[in-house]
């Protein structure tokens, strides 16, 4: 799963051949929370001042083994009437009774199945879970079929003045005139355990089961779900019967439904479909949006050893998804965010979502966690799949810019709380999916990458995916995983990284003695509430005369000092010079070592470090010549982060840092920094010789750029900036239309009226604020 916007930080039908079903609203809805993780699913009772309870993973009593479903969409009663057939196995010696999940359902008959015998069985339901009498003793060795009819109640989705509420299970969109495509939407949101609200289940991500599922639906919709499209048949009352079969066991939470008035791009990986499931008004962008996928497929199935392991893959875009995107096993699906014109792709393609859900493919849903407390082991394993797309595709030096926004995220985060990665204490597992599980998760396995190495690391990952495929792990089913790869015993790594709350506070500071020929390099950790010093193995770049020399050590005390003998005194010390230990680090050098580190330094994270150093010291002049060569540098973050420092900078070189600027944003190659130069010049430097400049980027291919350059207009010219809003108002991308619409907001009249009406139905959640 991803949550896109909150990283700057992503959905019915009667049985063939039988009229529509009408459907009473349940006698009591209530406010439902997320479930523990526990079959049992009810959330504990849990004070401020306690600590959370202890979650184990679900105790396993019976197995289902297959789901056949068949659901139908009532779309005036907005309900879902269904009926499922569960092949089950005893998971114990022997059982007499079932459990089942199933939140707020009207359960309008249970009986066994034998052959064609149907047998009904005593139950007792409480709006929550479904407990069923089976009648005898079943043995581990036998099977049987629990047959069950009911009705399930959706959200209704009454267009974007009423979004998505979370863990509702299933969606209706209704207001179709709201939508591109004017039909109605279905959709489904199974994690954490939440598909228990569309069908009954165990639902558990330990859990796995293969299954078939039967759509009815209006001859003019589409239907999506997991597996393959093995069927379909046109029924007498003028309805279409789709039926999805996966025969590769997932857990419950990725079973899937999407319908809707989608327009299916098809491509191929190998011998396997892949397929792009849009809006009509953005199919022909489709290919744009997603058509990477089969090369990542490709990538990732090389890079984990193991080919992608389902019978397909599909991605579906639809309205009013509020999370950002879910990994459903073979259907990935996505919040409307991902559809964008050609011109809004040259601002943002959102790749890295695309990457992160397809790495899920592997991590999450061919190997499982056993319970959420391990859900770093999918949310970790699917982030740090997006830097690994970056760096295969874009090169290491994009894909360390990406990394750091994973550490930026969650050092932003660990100042509010502080977590190990492994939670078996909570209250919700909703408290899960943060920054810790998803973005620390991302960079300890950068660490472990950077620890073990290429070769062994991803060995051991492809070790881990075969020796655990199709089934649920914890921790230490990784951790055996890469010990016997390695042959090294990891404990102490898994235990600091994984299972401690803390980082290390780390000081960095080195000396040369010119008599004993020798540099000192003292390593002090301060980890204030921690169970003791971490162990850290650190690389160290030494530089001497233009040459590097590298050197490791392993840091396990609380103050350590490492010898390393050099004939000369060092140009630069550079501890961890790719920035790979996830440590609160301070380092102590002189102003030409921190230039010399942005000079000669490799590594992105190395000089990016530098030149913030380098801020403290804008006044002297070797930092000024410095930056504003920098404002050249070729790695994009590098350049805006000399935006960012324009207003200290200004002071000691103004007229060549607006000079800068103006270059940057009128001739850099890539938008974000167009976009922020402009920004910049505005907040710093908008006088009238600029408007002309201004004009000129109204015809900026990207709309972030050409957004910014008219609200500077604005800024200077009042009735122009309101003039040329006006030529705007049909351009739909978003950064224009929160433009405009600030114009507007100030300067419109009755006639601009309806631009706003407009966008209020088209936008949701923040932008409709905005």
């Amino acid at each position: 799963m991803n949550y896109p916007h909150a990283r700057n930080g992503f959905l019915a039908l009667c049985l063939i051949g039988t009229a529509w079903l009408g459907c009473n609203t349940p006698k009591q809805v209530r406010e439902l929370r997320a479930p523990e993780n526990t079959v049992s699913g009810n959330k504990p009772d849990v004070s401020e001042k306690e600590e959370p309870p202890y979650q184990p993973a679900a105790k396993r009593i019976n197995d289902i083994q297959h789901m056949r479903l068949e659901i139908s969409f009532d779309w005036e009663h907005a309900c879902m009437p269904g009926k499922v057939t569960l092949q089950i196995n005893p998971f114990l010696p022997q059982v007499n009774m079932l459990q089942l999940s199933a939140i707020d359902m009207e359960i309008r008959e249970v009986a066994m199945l034998s052959g064609n015998l149907k047998t009904k069985l005593k139950y007792i339901y409480d709006n929550r879970q479904l407990h069923i009498d089976l009648g005898r003793n079943y043995k581990q060795s036998e099977t049987y079929s629990i047959y069950i009819d009911y009705i399930a109640h959706p959200q209704v989705i009454q267009g974007r003045t009423n979004e998505a509420e979370p863990n509702k299970g299933m969606y209706y969109v209704l207001s179709g005139k709201e939508f591109p495509g004017g039909l109605p939407q279905v959709w489904t949101e199974g994690e954490t355990q939440f598909n228990s609200r569309w069908f009954p289940t165990i639902d558990a991500p330990n859990e796995r089961f293969t299954q078939e599922i039967a759509i009815t639906v209006q001859p003019e919709l589409t239907t999506l779900s997991n597996g393959l499209l093995v069927w379909q048949q046109k029924n007498a009352d003028s309805t279409r019967t789709d039926v999805w079969k996966q025969n590769i066991p997932s857990p419950p939470y990725l079973s899937m439904v999407a319908v809707g008035n989608f327009t299916i791009t098809k491509d191929r990986w190998k011998d396997k479909e892949v397929s792009y499931y849009t809006d009509p008004t953005y199919a022909p962008y489709a290919r744009e949006i997603f058509g990477k996928t089969p090369e990542m497929i490709n990538f990732f199935s090389k890079k984990t050893g193991v080919d992608f392991p389902w019978e397909k893959y599909s991605q579906v875009v639809v309205q009013g998804h509020l999370i950002g995107a879910m990994e459903n096993t073979s259907a990935s699906l996505f919040g409307d965010f991902m559809q964008q014109t050609s011109r809004e792709l040259r601002d943002e393609n959102n790749e890295e979502y695309i990457a992160h859900e397809l790495m899920h493919q592997w991590f999450g849903d061919y190997v499982t966690c056993k319970s959420w407390a391990n859900l770093t082991l999918n949310e970790g394993f699917a982030t740090y799949g997006e830097y690994l797309w970056y760096e295969y595709k874009y090169g290491r030096t994009t894909a360390d810019e990406h990394l750091r926004k994973f550490l930026n995220d969650y050092l932003d985060e660990s100042a509010q709380k502080k977590e190990p990665l492994i939670r078996y204490h909570y209250a919700d597992p909703d408290e899960l999916f943060d920054a810790h599980t998803y973005q620390k998760g991302a960079l300890v396995l950068h660490m472990l990458r950077g620890y073990l190495g290429d070769e062994l690391f991803f060995s051991g990952l492809k070790n881990y995916l075969e020796k655990n495929k199709l089934s649920s792990v914890d921790i230490s089913d990784f951790r055996r995983a890469m010990e016997e790869t390695s042959g090294e015993d990891l404990n102490w790594f898994f235990e600091q990284w994984f299972m401690k709350k803390d980082i290390p506070e780390v000081s960095i500071t080195y000396n040369y003695n010119d008599t004993l020929k020798k540099v000192s390099l003292q390593i002090n950790q301060f980890n204030s509430g921690s169970s003791g010093p971490f162990a850290l193995p650190v690389k160290v770049d030494l530089y001497t005369k233009g040459k590097k020399e590298v050197f490791l050590f392993m840091a396990k005390k609380e103050r350590e000092t490492f010898e390393i003998a050099s004939a000369q005194r060092p140009d630069l010390v550079d501890v961890d010079p790719e920035k790979i230990l996830l440590i609160n680090r301070t380092e102590e050098k002189s102003l030409g070592e921190w230039v010399y580190q942005f000079n000669k330094s490799p590594w992105f994270n190395s000089r990016l470090m530098a030149l913030n150093s380098l801020s403290g010291w804008m006044d002297e002049p070797a930092v000024t010549e410095t930056f504003l060569r920098a404002f050249s540098d070729p790695t994009p973050s590098i350049r805006l982060f000399c935006i960012s420092q324009v207003p200290g900078l200004a002071r000691y070189a103004d007229s060549r840092v607006r000079q800068q600027l103006t270059r940057l944003a009128t001739r850099d190659e890539v938008n974000l920094v167009r976009e922020k130069a402009t920004e910049s010049l505005g907040t710093n430097y908008n006088t009238d010789d600029l408007l002309g400049t201004y004009q000129k980027m109204l015809d900026d291919p990207s709309p972030m750029v050409c957004s910014k350059a008219l609200l500077n207009i604005f800024d200077l010219d009042k009735k122009l900036g309101l003039e040329f809003a006006r030529t705007f108002r049909d351009d739909s991308s978003r950064h224009v239309v929160k433009a405009v619409g600030t114009v507007l907001s100030h300067m419109g009249d009755d006639i601009d009226n309806a631009y706003f009406t407009k966008y209020m139905r088209s936008f949701s959640g923040r932008e409709k604020f905005d």
